[in-house]
């Protein structure tokens, strides 16, 4: 009886320990280098809220978890997932995307150290191992022209455009090159017509000098 007395004190001991050490590493937030970044949450107001916790990095594909039982910045996460990850003073906006498998979970451990760093054991003794929850962060991309189109394709559009129009004017003065010997072979017409209009006026010139000769007679 008294030995399980002693099993409980040492049990509730531990936990207010945990409890104590959980709630003081949220509130000073202890910061560990590049191993630890700023997470700004939003709550229902839109009022941020920064959290400094451990960063993993799975190739270049970014992760948080929630390895607390105080998870006020997690509940935050999951009712408003446009979360700011915080680094060197520059904020940068991430999508955070719960993934509750145990895939996931175990993919976490291994970046928080599980097997390689006596770290991990440590914080897991000290937070009573507090259930593991990863967030994928998933950065948020840039935001696309209005009009569906960047710049540079509508310089380039316009200058496609310009080279079909200078082909277009072209092609028209090719076109129109034919038509002058056309016009060229109805100038022999017109010669010839005036070329027959000719001899009635030399008939006329004929008939004048008769004319002449019928005078005398009528003088």
């Amino acid at each position: 009886m008294k030995f399980l007395r002693v099993i409980l004190i040492i049990g509730v001991v531990y936990v207010a320990i945990a409890l104590i050490l959980d709630s003081a590493i949220g509130y000073f937030q202890p910061e560990g280098g590049d191993r630890t970044a700023v997470l700004r949450t939003f709550d229902a107001a839109g009022e941020p809220y920064d959290r400094v916790l451990l960063l993993l990095n799975d190739d270049g594909q970014l992760w948080v978890e929630s390895g607390h039982w105080f998870r006020g910045w997690y509940r935050q996460a999951l009712a408003n997932p446009n979360v700011e990850l915080v680094r060197d003073g520059q904020a940068v906006p991430y999508v955070a995307v719960p993934v509750n498998t145990q895939e996931a979970v175990d993919k976490a451990t291994r970046l928080m150290g599980r097997g390689s760093d006596f770290r991990y054991w440590v914080g897991r003794i000290i937070l009573m191992f507090a259930p593991i929850k990863p967030l994928r962060l998933d950065p948020v991309s840039a935001p696309e022209d209005p009009a569906g189109v960047q710049p540079g394709a509508v310089d380039s559009a316009q200058d496609s455009i310009g080279a079909q129009q200078d082909a277009a004017g072209v092609a028209q003065g090719a076109v129109e090159a034919p038509q002058s010997p056309a016009g060229a072979e109805q100038d022999p017409a017109g010669a010839q017509q005036e070329a027959a209009g000719a001899p009635p006026d030399g008939v006329g010139a004929e008939q004048n000098p008769s004319g002449e000769g019928s005078d005398p007679a009528g003088a």
